[in-house]
């Protein structure tokens, strides 16, 4: 097992994420509705929506939830990126989980209703069950939503909500809340330290968006010792792999090429895998940190040290020639060039190439 846990993002996982979740708040009223309590029901479907494990199982990545009842499977050899999204500049989930992040939200406006607006539903629970979902998940939609270096911004909110769970019920209800509401701010506080310690792991593979949770970052990126010599893609395979980074469908290229899409396929596959162990054999040479490696365009941002001093590294594969690093955010007028060729940025324009890298 690899010392992380997947998320609920997509596919089963998710629906059963949101109808657990948006039930869970709503159970009150359904059970009322009924005349009989079904909150166990809503508990059980978002407890199977949790992720559990990840393994792997000969060339596939299985991700596991619900205590180990569902699977997803991820061949290797189909991931496109892989970025860790704590290192990014620009790195936030909500771009390719807006399903996910739209669930959270809809709980806290949810919340506020039912706080606001339908006088809790004579539940004498639900009032501080609403503050405290109100401060808590906007916590939570807001980690999604940010860059994870916007630390800043979160540590403001979480000051704003940890003060409002304290002084609504406070005034409120008086001094009986003080003592819970405390424990709550201790809470909000922990999910603010695991927000800075954690890596969140974006993985794309086959058009598909995963996301994994890890407190190992620093482990998982070692690499196995395998020694990195400088690649260049066979002949055939990066012919293949160009015209697909340039934007033409497989079967197009199985039709320019004269071969089979299955070919094609094979060879996007194959070069991906021996993009992905150039890109991450370069950083263990060097022993640079990995954030983000794309073998769908070919780049790696990277972080190091050059003369003591933390920087920032960007890695391109160029056909026919290798892989080219910079440091820092000063690219020569090819590397620009090719950026666009590839379709990594619309024009040739570092501030542009450095935004499209780091997002």
């Amino acid at each position: 097992m690899i010392k992380a846990a997947p998320l609920p993002v997509g596919g089963i996982p998710l629906l059963l994420f949101a109808s657990g979740l948006i039930g869970i708040m709503g159970v009150w009223y359904l059970s009322k509705l009924a005349g009989i309590p079904v909150e166990w029901i809503f508990v059980i479907i978002w407890v199977f929506s949790n992720g559990v494990g990840v393994g792997l199982d000969g060339n596939e990545l299985i991700l596991f939830y619900g205590f180990w009842a569902i699977k997803q499977r991820i061949p290797l050899d189909s991931v496109e990126e892989l970025s860790i999204l704590s290192r990014l500049d620009r790195g936030s989930i909500t771009g390719h989980f807006k399903a996910y992040a739209f669930t959270w939200l809809v709980v806290v406006l949810w919340a506020s209703v039912d706080l606001f607006v339908l006088d809790w539903g004579g539940n004498p629970l639900r009032p501080y069950m609403d503050v405290f979902v109100m401060a808590t998940f906007t916590l939570f939609f807001l980690s999604l939503t940010l860059p994870k270096t916007e630390k800043g911004i979160l540590r403001v909110v979480a000051f704003g909500c940890a003060a409002f769970l304290v002084v609504f019920p406070l005034f409120k209800w008086g001094s009986k809340t003080l003592v819970p509401g405390m424990f709550f701010v201790l809470l909000i506080a922990f999910m603010v330290k695991v927000f800075k310690k954690d890596d969140l792991i974006l993985i794309v593979a086959d058009g598909k968006s995963y996301l994994l949770s890890s407190n190992d970052g620093e482990k998982s990126s070692e690499r196995s010792g395998r020694p990195w010599k400088m690649l260049r893609l066979p002949e055939g395979m990066e012919r293949v792999w160009l015209m697909k980074a340039r934007g033409m469908r497989e079967v197009e290229i199985a039709d320019a090429l004269g071969i089979s899409r299955q070919a094609v396929n094979k060879a996007l596959k194959d070069a991906r895998v021996k993009l992905f162990e150039a890109f991450f054999g370069l950083a263990e040479v060097f022993s640079w940190e990995v954030v983000r490696v794309n073998a769908e365009k070919g780049f790696m941002v990277a972080r190091g040290k050059c003369l003591d001093r933390n920087v920032r590294i960007y890695a391109f594969y160029f056909p026919g020639k290798g892989i080219k690093a910079f440091f820092g955010g000063e690219f020569p007028g090819y590397v620009l060039e090719h950026a666009v060729e590839m379709g990594i940025t619309r024009k040739p324009d570092s501030d542009e190439l450095i935004k499209a890298l780091e997002s």
